[in-house]
């Protein structure tokens, strides 16, 4: 049985969780009913009652109507967790048996004969003074022969033949009987004359003697002892897991059994987990989930092999309205006669945090995709940009500069026209011009040519051209241009990849620094390469659209390297840019 508690802890009925072939024989089937369902039992409540809250053991004598017959049963109660366990031994012939005892001494030999139970009769013996000092067995059943091994008890005095009795409480209580004519019983171990069993005795006072009933119980005090042993085993291997154990009867559906891992995640008592029965799973269980859930519960029920472990993952609400993954793992704990599985035993383990978490993870691989297409965007439209910049100012260099002398050179060419006068000054004139014009032209053509593909990179190295283009411009401005550890020749696409960027910082210069000295710093210090480009120019708060380009240019080149940009620059106090990237040969 289990105990039925109100909000105050106040014990309000009891529960039966289970019964064996013979209590429903005789009950019917009660399991999962309340004993208040039942009138005749609910003058045991108090009894029950006081087990459970002393958790002392009590074993007394009971009448009950059973089907409209009265029945004698002799009851034992043990405390078990909240509830207790009742075992109920038939005892009605007994009991008839010693009221017929008053009548015939004779029909209660034979009844002690036929009787399962070892059962005597005692006379009392007293003193002058009336006091009982011991008591004569008048009365022994072949039951009690058996047990005791003796066939010559009749006759003999009871303490002076077991003188164990009185260390164990018996003739004590035997005294109290005789005097007091109120029946007594109790369970003790008898380990003195012989003996090292359990015993349950009642004594009933009859005239001046004593009606006495002993029945070897040890195998069920062994068994009893093994339960409450397995009990707490199992109990303290389920306290100790560090996931949710949990037992349903998929009869009922009716959690009997969770460790205190559940009832925190619940935040319900175990008690109150219990009397939930079915609605607890209508009301944790997230709905989507609900389906497979059942179909979960349904194919254990299918199950034939016990060691057989069904898993799921679903979703339940705890206590407190908030949403947890569960991963499961369950097997047939108990079958009924017919192998049919009535109980399920679960282990389950709270993976919200790693669910969560691999959601994070998927989004942030997701983001992180994102980020990577929009930067490649970037650097194409970049890319694009440049290259249309690149393209618009070669268009005007061939423009307005080589198209205008080869216009001119035609222009020149044209006045030697057989046509117009011949004057020979005028043709040698005319020759020299357009001479000049071709030479300035080849010049401008070489010029051109030098910015797409320095021949000088090509031939001579990174330092060579880095230092061609600060001569080129030193007209304009005073470059001082530095190497360190150049000394050796680096990949085609990186001297290529530095020599852009030095270009395009000398440009950016020369057409909005407004500078009269800037200086150069390229070095190869083990596996980094770093450029440092300063000027004593107007500096800037912000990059403008115009500047940005170029700029944006050369971080995306930088990042494509792995590599950092830094620029600082203030109004009126010049530019500073600091460029950093990793390079190891064949590698980079």
């Amino acid at each position: 049985m289990q105990a039925i508690r109100d909000e105050e802890g106040m014990i309000v009925d009891f529960r039966y969780v289970f019964s064996n072939k013979l209590g429903e024989r005789i009950f019917g089937h009660i399991a999962g009913t309340n004993i208040s369902s039942y009138a005749n039992h609910l003058d045991l409540f108090d009894r029950y009652s006081r087990i459970v809250e002393t958790g002392k053991d009590s074993t007394f004598e009971q009448p009950l109507s059973i089907n409209g017959t009265l029945r004698w049963y002799d009851m034992t109660l043990i405390k078990l967790n909240d509830g207790l366990v009742v075992k109920g031994l038939d005892i009605t012939e007994r009991k008839e048996a010693e009221i017929n005892l008053r009548k015939s001494n004779q029909l209660l030999q034979s009844i002690f004969d036929t009787s399962l139970i070892g059962m005597s009769v005692l006379e009392a013996i007293r003193d002058d003074s009336g006091r009982v000092t011991d008591f004569r067995i008048k009365i022994v059943s072949k039951e009690l022969e058996r047990e005791t091994k003796r066939s010559d008890l009749e006759g003999k005095l009871y303490l002076q033949e077991y003188p164990g009795i009185k260390k164990v409480g018996i003739f004590d209580m035997m005294l109290r009987v005789i005097e007091s004519g109120k029946p007594e019983q109790m369970e003790y171990l008898y380990t003195y004359d012989g003996f090292h069993k359990w015993f349950s005795c009642m004594f009933v006072k009859m005239d001046d003697s004593l009606v006495a009933t002993n029945l070897d119980i040890t195998e069920r005090k062994i068994a009893e002892e093994k339960i409450k042993e397995d009990d707490a085993l199992l109990r303290g291997i389920a306290e100790a897991a560090p996931d949710m154990v949990y037992v349903i009867d998929i009869r009922s559906m009716q959690m009997v059994y969770g460790n205190n891992k559940l009832a925190k995640l619940l935040n319900r008592s175990l008690n109150d987990i219990k009397e939930m029965g079915a609605e607890l799973f209508d009301r944790i269980i997230y709905a989507d989930d609900r389906a497979k859930f059942d179909n979960n519960i349904d194919a254990l029920r299918q199950t034939t092999k016990d060691d057989e472990i069904k898993e799921l993952v679903y979703r339940l609400v705890d206590g407190y309205g908030r949403l947890h993954w569960i991963q499961t793992r369950r097997t047939v704990f108990k079958r009924d006669s017919d192998g049919r599985p009535t109980h399920i035993i679960g282990i389950s383990l709270d993976i919200t945090e790693q669910v969560y978490l691999q959601k994070k993870n998927l989004q942030l691989r997701l983001e992180r995709n994102e980020l990577e297409k929009k930067q490649q965007r970037e650097i194409f439209m970049a890319t694009l940009n440049a290259q249309e910049e690149e393209r618009r100012r070669i268009a005007e260099n061939l423009h307005n500069g080589l198209g205008q002398l080869l216009y001119s050179v035609k222009l020149n060419l044209e006045q030697l026209n057989p046509k117009l006068e011949n004057d020979p000054a005028i043709h040698f004139n005319s020759l020299k011009q357009a001479e000049r014009l071709l030479t300035e032209a080849i010049r401008e053509s070489r010029r051109i040519s030098h910015e797409l593909m320095p021949a000088i990179l090509e031939d001579f190295g990174l330092q060579a051209a880095i230092e061609d283009i600060c001569e080129q411009f030193n007209k304009t401005i005073d470059f001082n241009c530095q190497f360190q550890g150049l000394d050796r020749k680096l990949d085609k696409h990186i001297e290529i990849a530095v020599y852009r960027m030095v270009q395009e910082l000398i440009i950016n210069i020369i057409k909005h620094a407004r500078a009269t000295r800037a200086s150069i710093l390229i070095t190869l210090n083990g596996d980094i390469i770093s450029i440092s480009i300063e000027d004593n120019g107007v500096g800037f708060r912000e990059v403008s659209p115009k500047r940005g380009i170029g700029l944006g240019t050369i971080q995306n080149k930088v990042k494509l390297l792995n590599g950092t940009v830094d620029i600082k620059s203030t109004k009126g106090n010049g530019t500073k840019i600091h460029i950093h990237f990793p390079y190891k040969k064949g590698k980079s």
